[in-house]
């Protein structure tokens, strides 16, 4: 897996962060739901999204990006408004996760309040825009 060069500031991957948290609560809920028993029906919406019908693998995953966002953050050297290059080496079910989860918050942003600044929505925008729009499937060759 080759590293995503990505051209952020703090803030950008503090939304990551944010978003990979999220993804960790949105999956224990369904797993709450059923979602990873083993004869449940969403067995093959598993294997596509996290390349895994089993929980904690599914879970490894979405922490393992949580926490390389996390140690990104914390070693950021810049000031938080300064954009500068940063390698994440995700595979593409955690980039497709990503993708899934930063629109999300988007959404639920300017759901919440459409009519609020615009700066943080286009910070999203933009981590979005350099994120590969590559489908787990096209790994499996």
């Amino acid at each position: 897996m080759d590293a995503l060069p990505l051209v952020v500031n703090q803030q950008q991957l503090k939304l990551m962060q944010q978003a990979a948290s999220q993804a960790i609560a949105d999956l224990e809920n369904q797993k709450q739901a059923g979602a990873f028993d083993s004869n449940g029906s969403q067995q093959e919406e598993n294997l596509l999204t996290y390349g895994t019908d089993d929980y904690e693998s599914a879970r490894q995953l979405v922490q393992t990006i949580e926490q390389e966002l996390q140690s990104k953050v914390q070693a950021w050297d810049k000031t938080p408004e300064t954009n500068q290059p940063v390698e994440i080496s995700f595979n593409s079910y955690q980039i497709g996760l990503m993708r899934a989860n930063l629109k999300r918050v988007m959404q639920s942003r300017e759901d919440a309040q459409p009519s609020a600044d615009q700066s943080e929505t286009q910070l999203l925008q933009d981590l979005l825009e350099q994120l590969p729009e590559d489908s787990p499937q096209e790994d499996a060759d």
